[in-house]
């Protein structure tokens, strides 16, 4: 929760805020109905065969803050590139299961078999190194989700991915398909989110002018790297939302309306997660603890994070959707 709801200066991180909540939830249900394709739970609680979803909602009718994919005047929102990249046809799809263990199943809409490979890495918020990095090559069925990775909860433990440590993440890749995450900790203690300097440069337009292609630069994780263009609306970018594990990505930006590299620039906005701690109050509400005898508590205390709100993201590291009633 920002230190004054009524600041100026909050009132976008928690619009920021929203979006993540809303795109990450979106995501976790979709991702765990396109899992249970090819699966039929009877003996449990009659779910499964899932063939498909409905979330709400697509546009906008009228200029507000809304849980919509698309604002008013054709913006993408953040939840607009997570729908992108969650419904795609082939997609790895990493989750904690029941146990701890971590788990990677390869959901598959292809008609044709699709063989490949899949990179799994763990990262910590505290470093752009990988602290496990893995590769098996996968195939997938169509109308098939099946697993193709399984990490123990013990090794999980062994690697540091533990309470009231810096947060750690799986992150997935596949040549030429949408890379995937979930967080294993929740990112809520504002120590271990580095400020990650991010910057663009490195720009190259089109002949015709509508399409930019430039290079974003961090020095540390950002988690949900937001892009915008403040006084443009008509375009979009290849990718948006994500997680930068990289010193650098490339990334492109298509209009509908000529425009220049400096005109780009310029209006660029980019956020990620560590620009809305300063305005974050503590969990605890800032008091101090007068018990001296409680150390296990003010541990627990002086390590949570001001933004409160990221505890509804408990749903990217646990199946919380496991007994939701699938769309049929």
């Amino acid at each position: 929760m920002p230190i004054n709801p009524n600041s100026t200066e909050a009132f976008p991180s928690m619009l920021y805020m929203t979006q993540i909540i809303q795109s990450m939830g979106q995501k976790t249900q979709s991702e765990f109905y396109r899992r249970n394709v090819d699966k039929f739970y009877e003996s449990e609680n009659g779910t499964g065969y899932t063939m498909g979803a409905l979330y709400w909602q697509l546009n906008d009718i009228w200029e507000g803050c809304s849980w919509s994919t698309f604002e008013i005047n054709g913006r993408w929102k953040m939840y607009a590139y997570f729908a992108q990249r969650a419904f795609s046809p082939v997609l790895a799809s990493p989750y904690k299961d029941t146990n701890g263990d971590v788990v990677v199943e390869v959901i598959s809409e292809s008609f044709q078999q699709y063989k490949s490979s899949l990179r799994v890495r763990i990262y910590k918020l505290s470093s752009l190194s990988p602290i496990l990095d893995d590769e098996v090559a996968v195939n997938g069925d169509y109308l098939t989700s099946k697993e193709h990775y399984r990490l123990s909860a013990q090794r999980l433990q062994a690697l540091g991915c533990v309470a009231n440590t810096s947060p750690c993440f799986v992150y997935t890749t596949m040549p030429q398909l949408p890379d995937n995450f979930v967080f294993l900790n929740y990112p809520t203690d504002k120590r271990f989110i580095l400020n990650p300097i991010l910057y663009a440069d490195t720009a190259f337009i089109s002949p015709d002018g509508k399409t930019i292609t430039f290079t974003l630069n961090s020095k540390a994780v950002a988690p949900f790297v937001f892009l915008n263009l403040r006084n443009h609306t008509h375009g979009y970018f290849s990718d948006n939302g994500f997680i930068m594990v990289a010193a650098k990505k490339e990334l492109t930006y298509y209009s509908q309306d000529v425009m220049t590299v400096q005109s780009f620039l310029s209006q660029l906005d980019i956020t990620s997660l560590y620009d809305v701690t300063p305005f974050a109050i503590d969990i605890d509400g800032g008091k101090k603890d007068d018990d001296e005898n409680d150390d296990e508590d003010d541990k627990s205390n002086t390590v949570s994070m001001g933004i409160s709100v990221l505890i509804l993201l408990l749903s990217v590291s646990i199946p919380l959707y496991t007994n939701i009633k699938t769309l049929l």
